[in-house]
């Protein structure tokens, strides 16, 4: 595990612990080149943020107007790319490609463990009693160092 992903779980951890909402930004769809596979995460608030979505450019933006587009709704999708029209105050991609950024605001405790969740990797440790079976979760201590 990376300490990309580490910093993402800490802040999840930090803001669920305070109350705060969060959002969580995922990219969702690519078309030509982009920074960052599909997939790629971003815990974010105002003024902060863990993982990324871009190359660098696009994290700080993704976080203040997904969080003022989430205020109402629990997600949206936000899309850039390198046309210099494409939106009023969206940073252009400099990669060639654009992208859509799943933005989604307001988790609760267990929604927040689901998304931090990923950083383990789950496996069966015991089959005795099926449909009963025992499921380990293993975190490398390397993401601590």
């Amino acid at each position: 595990m990376n300490r990309e992903l580490a910093a993402m779980i800490t802040l999840a951890h930090r803001l669920v612990a305070s109350g705060i909402h969060g959002t969580l930004s995922t990219l969702f769809a690519a078309r030509g080149s982009t920074y960052r596979t599909l997939g790629a995460m971003m815990v974010s608030l105002p003024g902060t943020h863990a993982g990324g979505i871009s190359g660098g450019c696009l994290e700080e933006h993704v976080a203040r107007a997904g969080a003022r587009a989430t205020q109402d709704v629990p997600a949206v999708m936000l899309r850039f790319s390198t046309h210099p029209d494409s939106d009023d105050d969206a940073p252009i991609l400099g990669c060639g490609g654009s992208i859509d950024v799943l933005v989604e605001r307001g988790w609760t405790r267990q929604q927040a463990y689901a998304i931090c969740s990923v950083a383990v990797d789950l496996k069966l440790s015991e089959l005795v009693d099926v449909p009963n079976i025992v499921v380990s979760a293993f975190l490398p201590l390397d993401i601590f160092g």
